[in-house]
């Protein structure tokens, strides 16, 4: 099986890894899942130039199999 596993993040850029963390840490190896060799990437929901840091929204996605 080969899939992406995403996630939603709010909050400011500078914190981003942690959620890198997790998903690599912690729920890859609960589910069984390891990375695909192709890289992850990430869209940017609204614009850090006329949003909050707090408020910015990114969705980060990781190929699994």
């Amino acid at each position: 099986w080969k899939g992406v596993l995403w996630s939603l993040f709010k909050g400011n850029l500078s914190a981003i890894r942690a959620v890198y963390d997790t998903l690599y840490g912690k729920y890859l190896p609960e589910m069984g899942l390891s990375l695909r060799e192709v890289p992850s990437g990430e869209i940017y929901l609204n614009d850090p130039r006329n949003t909050k840091p707090e408020d910015l929204l990114t969705q980060i996605y990781v190929a699994v199999e």
